[in-house]
Parts: C-alpha cells; sequence; structure tokens
C-alpha cells in the first residue's frame, strides 16, 4: 500500500511549469518554429495536448502550421531518418492533438493515414510500412494502444472498438498475468513469447522488477478507460483499473522511475472518470519526481534513457519535457480541486 502523500507543494509545480514555458519559447521563433538542424517532427508531436491542457492556444495552432508545412507529405508523415518500427505513433498524437484543438482538417488527414495502419482483421496496428503494405507481421504496443486512445477521442468508433477487442483478446491471451505482460504480437504466431534478449524491453514487462518500461501501462490503462467512456461498458473500466492498480501495486520504484511517466497520464483519465482521490495523489507523486528533473534551463532529464542531459537530442528535449509539463499540469490541477 502507498504511503499518505504529504500535501503537494502546488508553487513547486508553477514555478517548474514557468521555467519550461521560457524554456520552450526561447527554442522558437517568433512562427514556432524550432531553431537548429535535424528537428524532426517529434518535437512538435505533444505540443497540441500540452497547449490545450495550458490553454496556450496560439502556440498550438503555430505547432499545426508547422506539422502541415515541414512533415506532412501526400497525406502521409515524414518521420526522422532510420525508424521502421512504431510509425503509427507519432500520427495518433497528432489525431488526439488535432481532436482536443478542433483542428478537424489536420484530424481529417492524419486519421486516414493512422487507419492505413490498422490491422483490418485483428484490429491492432502495424509498427512498421513493410507490415501494413503486406498486412500481415507484427502489431506495434505503442502504437496500438496511443491510436486506440487517440481513436476514441476523434470519435472514430467503428475503428476503436475493432481495437478494443484486439486489446481485449490479447490481455485475455497473457499467459501469466499477474507478473508479467508480453507486449508484442505476430497476426501468423499470435503473442510473441521468445525473442532477442536484448531487446527485452520492448517484448516484456515484469512488474515486480525495477526500471521497467512502465508507461506502457499507462498507455494500456488509458486505451481501456477511453474505450469506456466511449462505450459505457464496464469491463474497460474494469480492464483499465486492474491494469493501474496491479502494476502500481507491485512495482518497487513506479514514481520514482521516469520510464513509468504515462502512468501520471492514465491517473489522469481514471480521475475524471472516476473522481478517485488516489489518482491524484499518484499523479502528484510522479509530478514530484518530475520536478525534481528539471534542469537549469527549464528542461527536463530522462535519466533511465539518457544518464547525461547534454547527450539528449533537441527534439528529444523538447518532446520529453512538454510531456513531462503536461503531466505536472494535471497533477497541480486535481490537486487543485
Amino acid at each position: 500500500m502507498s504511503a499518505i502523500l504529504a500535501e503537494p507543494d502546488l508553487s513547486r509545480y508553477d514555478a517548474a511549469l514557468s521555467r519550461h514555458a521560457a524554456w520552450l519559447a526561447a527554442l522558437q521563433d517568433a512562427d514556432g518554429l524550432f531553431r537548429g538542424e535535424s528537428i524532426s517532427c517529434g518535437a512538435y508531436m505533444p505540443l497540441p495536448l500540452y497547449g490545450q491542457a495550458t490553454g496556450q492556444h496560439a502556440m498550438v495552432e503555430r505547432a499545426f502550421h508547422n506539422l502541415e508545412a515541414h512533415y506532412l507529405r501526400n497525406g502521409g508523415l515524414v518521420q526522422p531518418e532510420g525508424v521502421r518500427e512504431m510509425m503509427p505513433y507519432i500520427p495518433a498524437w497528432i489525431v488526439m492533438g488535432a481532436a482536443l484543438n478542433e483542428n478537424l482538417r489536420l484530424r481529417s488527414v492524419m486519421l486516414k493515414h493512422l487507419l492505413s495502419f490498422q490491422d483490418e482483421a485483428g484490429g491492432g496496428f502495424f509498427g512498421s510500412v513493410s507490415a501494413r503494405d503486406m498486412g500481415r507481421g507484427v502489431v506495434d504496443f505503442d502504437s496500438t494502444t496511443q491510436a486506440c486512445a487517440a481513436l476514441c477521442i476523434a470519435g472514430s468508433e467503428a475503428a476503436a472498438l475493432k481495437c478494443g477487442r484486439y486489446l481485449r483478446n490479447f490481455v485475455q491471451a497473457q499467459p501469466d498475468p499477474s507478473r508479467r505482460l508480453f507486449l508484442q504480437w505476430d497476426t501468423s504466431r499470435g503473442l510473441i513469447l521468445d525473442f532477442d534478449s536484448t531487446k527485452a524491453t520492448a517484448h516484456l514487462l515484469v512488474y515486480a522488477e525495477p526500471r521497467q518500461h512502465l508507461y506502457k501501462i499507462g498507455l494500456l490503462a488509458r486505451a481501456f478507460a477511453h474505450l469506456y467512456g466511449m462505450t459505457g461498458e464496464a469491463a474497460y473500466l474494469e480492464l483499465a483499473q486492474s491494469h493501474y492498480q496491479k502494476t502500481a501495486a507491485a512495482s518497487p520504484d513506479i514514481w520514482t522511475n521516469t520510464l513509468a511517466h504515462k502512468m501520471a497520464w492514465a491517473a489522469w483519465t481514471l480521475y475524471l472518470l472516476t473522481r478517485r482521490r488516489s489518482y491524484a495523489e499518484d499523479a502528484c507523486r510522479m509530478a514530484d519526481h518530475l520536478v525534481s528533473l528539471q534542469q537549469a534551463d527549464g528542461g527536463f532529464a530522462y535519466p533511465e534513457l539518457w544518464p547525461s542531459y547534454d547527450d539528449v537530442p533537441m527534439d528529444f528535449k523538447v518532446d520529453i519535457a512538454s510531456q513531462f509539463a503536461t503531466w505536472i499540469f494535471y497533477a497541480r490541477t486535481m490537486a487543485g480541486f
């Protein structure tokens, strides 16, 4: 059981958010374009969600403009050179942001692009262009869970329900659900249980082990939570809460493991659905950890992935910081209710 949380220091959250906003603004030209070479679309990916949460509507519109002007080609999204997996992940973020901010044209374009990766038979989302084009292969966990939530937010009900059926089948197929979660599915072989040990973090979560990529559980819980919000089916809310609570109870370092940061996002979504105070307290636990990672310039370290802040590429710095700032803002909002 979690220890009782002390009253959160809201002024600390406010100061961190102000430093982040100033840092972000200093990196951009007046039109919102990030300065520097090799800035990928990932830098803009979380900005519509961050701006919508914090009320920075002009910044959101500038982000949309730059995404369309520099990263859209023939109805698709130009992603970083060398990226071959998780291809639907960033489009799912953009669909979500466009829907939340009522950019209906970009929502429509990116939704069509996103849905091109959905497995027609199973409902999950292929991670690669080659699997999409063949109509078979590996279904990517991160892309599928994020796409599911995005489809619910965008009102694409038929595709969301198809994805929901996939996710229910996926969790039912787990051979050891109380201890671990296998993450990847192959349309020909089913759940992938054997894999290269050097790529274990992409294939397996062990709840009781430290430094697990528990942000994935945040994505899964949000997918089920949004399916509940769309359908009203209590089974989806039960799946969202059971995966969230099982992970929170079993993990030895969940609120000090930066790799679990999207559990704060899941806590926000579940709080909105249930108004349970425990979700607000969990979000504040993670926010306290994230604030401790803020650097002198206003960005945030991610020590589990980059031990040195100086080594983090600028587009990743922007992406990471804007996500962390959003979770801090959500925690600050819940703490104030």
